[in-house]
């Protein structure tokens, strides 16, 4: 990962490298599971509101594929070490697409901002992993996500084209907001070679390793200054 290539990483002994790798793919895959999670409570949730007899096929359909994603990437987490906590960020955005108040909202929330962000993360799984099962693995989501995505992308600029305008407008800022919230969270508009404390879950990564969080912030401080 990239992490490893960072000065302080790259002096840690072998036992703690690998041990770090094994702990922070664990994590990463964690979010994967998480989201996929969040998408299967969406889904099953979209058969009952969406509108149309043949959109609520498509959700039962969608459910379906969520729990096989759910299933298979939690196997594989715990042989390969163990199932995190969901990040801070993303159960916030996934709490507020499952309470949004239009099924439109929810939607966009889950197949169209969550999921499109995911993709691009399986994208970056599959070409860096190491591990030809993995790499099978998220090959699959990925022919599963991307229809998803599209499906969203085209049911929902139907509904929205015959909205009302103020409804519209609501249904804008909804997106707006949760695009705003996930790229502050991620550290948008932070200065150069500032970070924060880790996360409780991915500190547990650290220590599971074997490495103080402490230095491990030091350490990406230190590198982050060297950009």
């Amino acid at each position: 990962s990239a992490v490893m290539q960072i000065p302080f990483m790259q002096r840690l002994d072998e036992r703690r490298k690998a041990a770090f790798n094994a702990h922070n793919s664990a994590y990463l895959l964690s979010q994967f599971l998480h989201g996929e999670q969040g998408a299967l409570m969406v889904a099953a949730q979209q058969v009952h509101a969406v509108p149309d007899y043949e959109a609520k096929l498509y959700a039962a359909t969608q459910t379906m594929d969520e729990a096989r994603h759910v299933e298979v990437f939690s196997r594989y987490i715990r042989k390969l070490a163990q199932i995190y906590p969901i990040s801070p960020m993303l159960k916030t955005v996934i709490d507020s697409t499952l309470q949004a108040d239009h099924w439109v909202k929810v939607c966009i929330g889950m197949q169209m901002i969550i999921e499109g962000l995911a993709l691009g993360a399986f994208h970056n799984m599959r070409r860096s992993t190491n591990d030809p099962l993995l790499r099978q693995l998220v090959e699959y989501v990925l022919r599963d996500e991307a229809r998803h995505v599209a499906f969203g992308h085209v049911y929902v600029a139907e509904a929205i084209r015959d909205m009302h305008p103020d409804e519209r407008e609501d249904v804008a800022q909804f997106a707006f907001e949760a695009m705003r919230f996930m790229v502050e969270a991620n550290g948008g508009g932070r200065r150069r070679g500032q970070m924060t404390a880790p996360d409780p879950g991915y500190a547990s990564v650290l220590e599971n390793s074997d490495i103080d969080p402490a230095d491990f912030v030091r350490g990406v401080q230190e590198a982050l200054k060297l950009l």
